[in-house]
């Protein structure tokens, strides 16, 4: 044991492993029928755990036969009936060996992830992924919780994007209702450019100084004409930059991260389909200084940090093929775009059905028919993967329903 009062994690005797928690400790209260096991620091433990303190709450009580009272909100864990601190020590290391150590290096360094209704545990020390012990019950609680949170962030997020949608639509007066963000900041581009240009020809921009007659005079035509003529040339050297061209310069300056996503956010207005297809066009922009492995995960450390609903999912995949450019059938971007893909399809970031419907789409440019090819073996996978899993669904009861 530590001086500090931990113990290991791992059930080892070594007073230098760096991997401790705190000793459980269980409260019996009540008496006859009505007594009961507090779990006093089962929040510090499940914290040292990495893992939420109901979860270790939940398995006492399957490990134990008793019914269980777990309120997150109050930190109120209790497990039904008189359990001695010995019999709390060995069903808590059981819990870790099941559902906290990694099989492969044997540390504590996994997290729980839910795909397709089975539980997996990802090691970030090793890398090794595997699924858990996905017949016992607290793997179907894992599931139904995993579950639950997923439908109050959704939710949520309609709360707040109707709420949102209701300020849009009091800010609209003035603004076009059809133009996406995209078109309007192009817009406003273009449009400063067209006041600069005319600056510099002495133009006025002023309403108020507008004369509302033509002089059709050959010398006032022959100006006009010559005006004309001096403003496209103008024109024709002024480099209007888009959104991605303004944050690929952000990341030549170092720019990364969540400071890429706040600029990428900011120049979409919030929008997060559009944002995300910011981020991944800036740094194409920025692919032939970045190895292809360092530009795929750049990207997916942003793309991680937006929040994308489900037209915002669809927006990002109906672009993919905008960002390969005409005769770039062999570029980086070609490349990394399956592997983009099959991260946010790891991380839940993207729907293997969105792949694989834009991937049978028809392909309208070469580069976009490359694109296709180069993503074959990951729709493929995907449909197998898919395939795999509903059969497997067809052969396995149904868990026991717990309340």
């Amino acid at each position: 044991m530590a001086q500090s009062g931990n113990v290991n994690i791992m059930n080892v005797d070594d007073q230098f492993n760096r991997y401790k928690m705190p000793p459980i400790v269980g409260k019996v209260e009540g008496r006859g029928n009505g007594i009961k096991t507090r779990i006093v620091n089962c929040s510090d433990v499940g914290k040292a755990l990495h893992r939420p303190p109901g979860y270790i709450c939940r398995f006492f009580g399957y490990e134990l036969g008793a019914q269980t009272q777990i309120n997150d909100g109050e930190g109120v864990y209790i497990v039904n009936g008189e359990h001695s601190q010995r019999v709390l020590v060995e069903a808590l290391q059981k819990f870790i060996d099941g559902f906290v150590l990694c099989n492969n290096c044997k540390l504590p360094e996994t997290s729980i992830a839910v795909k397709k209704e089975m539980v997996r545990q990802e090691c970030a020390s090793c890398g090794h992924s595997e699924e858990v012990d996905n017949l016992h019950k607290l793997a179907s609680y894992i599931v139904k919780v995993h579950k639950k949170d997923k439908q109050d962030k959704a939710k949520a997020k309609a709360k707040k994007d109707e709420k949102k949608a209701k300020k849009d639509d009091d800010k609209s007066k003035g603004k076009k209702r059809d133009e996406t963000e995209e078109e309007r900041a192009e817009r406003r581009s273009r449009r400063k450019a067209e006041k600069e240009a005319k600056a510099s020809l002495g133009v006025e921009d002023d309403d108020d100084n507008v004369v509302w007659s033509t002089d059709t005079s050959d010398a006032a035509i022959a100006q006009r004409a010559a005006e004309a003529e001096a403003a496209s040339r103008l024109l024709e050297g002024v480099k209007i930059e888009s959104p991605a061209d303004k944050l690929a310069k952000a990341i030549r300056d170092g720019k990364q991260g969540d400071s890429v996503v706040r600029r990428a956010m900011k120049a979409s207005s919030s929008h997060s389909g559009v944002a995300a297809k910011t981020i991944m066009e800036a740094y194409f922009l920025e692919s032939d200084s970045m190895k292809q492995t360092d530009l795929v995960e750049a990207i997916l450390v942003c793309l991680r940090a937006v929040d994308m609903d489900d037209d915002a999912k669809n927006l990002l995949v109906g672009s993919l093929d905008d960002m390969v450019k005409e005769g770039a059938v062999d570029s980086k971007p070609l490349k990394a775009i399956p592997f983009i893909l099959k991260g946010m399809y790891d991380d839940d970031l993207m729907d293997e059905d969105k792949i694989i419907a834009w991937h049978e789409s028809k392909p309208m440019s070469a580069p976009a028919e490359a694109l296709r090819l180069a993503s074959k073996d990951l729709v493929d996978w995907l449909k197998t993967a898919e395939s795999e899993s509903e059969d497997d669904d067809d052969e396995v009861d149904d868990d026991e329903d717990i309340e």
